[in-house]
């Protein structure tokens, strides 16, 4: 009896303690079944979170872009990805199970993410149409948007925003709660993983407190193992939508929770057609924008937006005068394809152009066809910002003024003062500013001059190095009474300053002033370049017309006077004059033979040698000239081509026998690009000579015909046109 009683104390510490074992070792597996839960779930999250933002940012390019090898790009983007989650999703899974030979069979073999895989799975397709239009009409309702990921946020706000939903965001749980607290939200997309408070967290705050309480919660999650999905319908969530989420998932949920219908469709504002934008667009070519546009209006606008608030010239004008010639090129590509997207073909024809002969063309080629394309480019941002002033202007006729300062009390405060007269557009900060305003040009800007991060003052001096900011009004607002501060700002360009804090009417005061005396200026700025630009062309025509009825009198000089006016510019931007002189010397060398109105025409097209008297008649043509050309006093140098091209430079030339720099420097240019012509042309006593003996001619007489620095930028010429187009014959070439 003893004995039994002993077996079973020992039979029964021995069960006991096997039985805690046991115990210890469930506990134990739940232990590591719930880590191992929580490490996957927590390795889902990190994985998918980034493809995530990868594929929806790269379905958008698939949707807005019109560029093929862009798109083509994009959508190799989009199948690696997806083979990747595919891959991704079947490791997972296989884990979850254990390793176990029923998991095993859906390890995925990596030749999956081969392009030659014939598993490929297509994750993400464009909405269709119709749906779009379905939920176009969604305005009145209000969606919450809550996860920690910025690009996510970024991604589901972009989707969201063609619908006419009102959209907020929060980026934990907890801040999820405060919003939901001030608002009542027809439907909320709520994240799992967020630091401070989950979403599961926040859903339960939610509905113990009864916020929302009929408000569908959607989760969205980056945990695809199985089991989980479930886990969430059962926490309390309506559905849940698995990253990386896509257009028709989002809008699936809109449709299935808001309960749209046909009656509440409303087509967002925009052009009633393409011929509408032709109408408005003079220079757009459509039916290119339509195709690069995949015939969207809306994103026709925001390129055109982008298009000129690119700020691109400033770069093509740098790696120009530097000589940076790959990031040129570079860079006019960048012209090309932006101004293709937008339409402007004929802009970007030119462009296209000039790169692929880019090359082959010398540099007064390129000067010109540099300085064509960015007037091209200029002349089109006007029209397009002309339209954009046109089409604000008819929502709202007030004068913008931009509110540059990193206190929201100033933003309220000079929207309260000028916001009866003017339209006030705030910024926190001196790059948000900036932006702000190459987008929407204000008629004057409101600068705080002490900002963390960038300074008035660094704002100031960027708006003044861009060209199409830099007539913009600029009122510094400071709160020190700094005088030495108002010099430095006055020098720097600032147009006025007002002291904080300001009364209202000294700043309405100041603001209007400032206002109406720019709109002055720039109308007569524009009246004058008008007028300017029509006298100029005109007096061009005129002179043009001049030196062709004087070429006409040789019938063997055709186009003389154009060739000599060509070369003597090219000469002067050589020599590094300005533009305006450049210019200038063209004309001079369009008249400089306008004497010879006066001379026979038989001593002219004389083909033997003139006499002595002959040759003293033909000699009065640079009196003649002078005579004529002097009664222009606008131009007074216009007379001193016309009577000195004929001077020498060691003094035996007529009609004064002037010596060296005695002779003025216009007439030695036009002198040496005389002579250059006439023996590169066929005239009445001769044929034109090789390239090789006009080079030695212009070598023998330098110094004593011609000035020896012009001289030596001749030769230089010559030695740079490979292909003789500097001649009568290659000028009738080009022409035709």
């Amino acid at each position: 009896m003893e004995r039994d009683e002993a077996l079973d104390s020992f039979s029964y510490n021995k069960l006991k303690k096997t039985l805690e074992e046991l115990e210890e070792a469930k506990k134990r597996e739940q232990e590591a079944s719930l880590a191992k839960s929580r490490f996957l779930s927590q390795m889902s999250h990190e994985i998918r979170t980034p493809v995530n933002a990868i594929l929806g940012y790269n379905e958008l390019v698939l949707q807005d872009t019109g560029e093929v090898a862009t798109r083509e790009y994009a959508k190799k983007v989009k199948k690696s990805a997806n083979r990747l989650m595919d891959f991704f999703d079947a490791v997972m899974d296989y884990v979850a199970g254990g390793g176990n030979d029923q998991a095993s069979q859906v390890v995925p073999s990596l030749d999956m993410l081969s392009d030659d895989s014939d598993r490929e799975k297509e994750a993400i397709v464009h909405v269709s149409s119709e749906k779009k239009m379905e939920i176009s009409g969604a305005y009145g309702y209000r969606v919450l948007v809550v996860d920690d990921t910025e690009v996510n946020v970024d991604l589901l706000v972009r989707i969201l925003s063609p619908t006419g939903l009102s959209v907020d965001t929060a980026e934990d749980g907890q801040r999820a709660i405060t919003q939901v607290k001030k608002h009542h939200y027809d439907l909320i997309f709520m994240d799992h993983m967020m630091p401070i408070m989950d979403g599961i967290e926040a859903l339960h705050e939610m509905r113990l407190n009864h916020m929302c309480d009929d408000t569908p919660v959607v989760m969205l999650t980056a945990n695809a193992i199985e089991g989980e999905k479930e886990k969430y319908l059962n926490e309390g969530f309506a559905a849940y939508i698995t990253k990386p989420f896509t257009e028709e998932s989002i809008y699936d949920v809109l449709l299935r929770f808001l309960h749209l219908d046909a009656t509440e469709m409303e087509i967002p504002e925009g052009f009633s057609s393409w011929e509408e934008i032709a109408e408005r667009f003079p220079s757009i070519d459509t039916d290119t924008a339509k195709e690069y546009c995949i015939g969207k209006e809306e994103f026709f606008l925001n390129m055109i937006k982008s298009y000129v608030g690119e700020n691109i010239d400033s770069r093509i004008k740098e790696f120009y005068s530097r000589k940076r010639w790959t990031q040129y090129i570079d860079t006019l590509y960048s012209l090309y394809d932006s101004s293709m997207i937008i339409g402007a073909a004929d802009l970007a024809k030119k462009i296209k152009s000039f790169i692929e002969d880019f090359d082959e063309l010398d540099s007064k080629s390129r000067s010109d066809i540099h300085e064509s394309i960015l007037t091209g480019f200029y002349n089109l941002c006007r029209e397009l910002e002309a339209e954009d002033d046109r089409k604000e202007s008819q929502n709202d006729t007030r004068p913008v003024v931009l509110v540059i300062d990193d206190e929201s009390t100033i933003h309220i405060l000079v929207e309260g003062i000028l916001g009866t007269v003017f339209r006030v557009v705030c910024a926190s900060s001196g790059e948000e500013g900036l932006i702000l305003a190459k987008s929407i040009y204000p008629a004057l800007i409101l600068l705080d001059l002490k900002m963390p991060g960038t300074s008035g003052f660094d704002v100031l001096s960027d708006i003044k190095h861009d060209g199409r900011l830099s007539e913009i009004p600029v009122i510094f607002m400071t709160g020190d009474d700094d005088r030495n501060r108002e010099v430095e700002g006055f020098n720097a360009g600032v147009s006025d300053f007002v002291y904080k804090p300001f009364p209202p009417e000294v700043l309405m005061h100041r603001v209007r002033r400032l206002v109406e005396l720019s709109k002055l200026q720039k109308y007569l700025q524009h009246e004058v370049a008008l007028q300017t630009e029509k006298a100029s062309h005109l007096s061009r025509e005129i002179m043009l017309a001049l030196s062709a009825a004087v070429d006409a009198k040789d019938h063997y000089t055709n186009g003389h006077s154009k060739r000599v006016a060509r070369y003597s510019a090219d000469i002067a931007r050589r020599m590094g004059k300005p533009r305006f002189e450049q210019e200038e010397i063209y004309v001079l060398g369009l008249m400089h033979d306008i004497g010879k109105i006066g001379v026979h025409e038989e001593i002219i097209n004389k083909t033997t040698s003139l006499t002595d008297e002959e040759y003293n008649e033909m000699k009065k043509h640079t009196e003649i000239g002078y005579d004529i050309l002097r009664q222009i006093t606008e131009m007074p140098r216009l007379a001193t081509g016309a009577r000195w091209h004929h001077e020498r430079y060691d003094g035996s030339g007529y009609p004064d026998g002037l010596k060296g720099e005695e002779i003025p420097e216009e007439a030695r240019i036009i002198c040496v690009a005389d002579c250059y012509d006439a023996m590169t042309s066929k005239r009445s006593y001769s044929s034109p000579r090789e390239q090789k003996e006009v080079r030695d001619e212009i070598v023998r007489c330098k110094g004593k015909q011609f000035d020896p620095h012009i001289a030596d930028i001749l030769i230089q010429m010559i030695d740079e046109d490979i292909d003789y187009r500097m001649s009568e014959r290659g000028s009738r070439n080009e022409s035709q």
